[in-house]
């Protein structure tokens, strides 16, 4: 039986799951959207068909304005700021964390998305790679980065064919679904307990070592 506290910590986290289902939503129907042109144009650039990034689940978030704050308020102030979905101002008030970014939801090992990664869009928008921080749904070092389409069947090549690397955006080709990513952050922590419950062989292509 769940003490109060738990309780609460199993609420909070419930809440914030339907926040980013919510946030994923918007930002599909975003990059859909007359706002989303640059980000369609980018994703041409790069070899990704509608399909694909259907498959994906790919949006974006608008540059202006705070249209998901808008949408998320009436979960509560207390699930905006812990959900990272949302920055807190000074004065209180909140404004979107995401603007101008193709937006690439992160999901755990049953496909519900727990957070997102953003690649700014426009010339001057820092830093060029923003991921959601930590959250009650969302520890990076515990998560590898499209894990749930590998182990579903959602590619042609043996589960144990895993290519580990890092970042997301690699991952959208069609020859890369059988590939998961480690979220720019180091392998240790869960993840090699994660990957060995899937596979037997994992391949770790690490840039920048001397």
């Amino acid at each position: 039986k769940r003490t109060g506290h738990e309780d609460a910590d199993y609420a909070l986290r419930t809440v914030v799951l339907e926040m980013h289902e919510t946030a994923a939503r918007y930002f599909e129907e975003t990059l859909w959207g007359s706002n989303g042109a640059d980000a369609r144009a980018y994703l041409d650039r790069r070899g990704v068909n509608e399909k694909l990034a259907g498959e994906f689940r790919l949006g974006f978030a608008e540059r202006s304005g705070n249209p998901l704050t808008k949408q998320l308020r009436r979960f509560g102030e207390q699930a905006m700021e812990a959900s990272g979905l949302c920055k807190k101002r000074d004065d209180g008030s909140f404004y979107d964390a995401f603007r101008g970014r193709l937006m690439f939801p992160i999901a755990n090992e049953s496909g519900k998305v727990i957070a997102f990664g953003g690649r700014a869009m426009y010339d001057g928008d820092e830093p060029k790679y923003l991921n959601s921080p930590g959250s009650p749904i969302y520890v990076k070092s515990n998560v590898l980065y499209s894990l749930h389409r590998a182990k579903d069947g959602h590619h042609a090549r043996p589960l144990h064919a895993h290519r580990s690397a890092t970042g997301t955006t690699d991952t959208d080709a069609p020859a890369s679904r059988a590939e998961i990513r480690l979220l720019c952050a180091p392998f240790p922590g869960e993840r090699p307990h994660i990957a060995r419950r899937y596979t037997r062989f994992c391949l770790l292509p690490l840039r920048g070592l001397r």
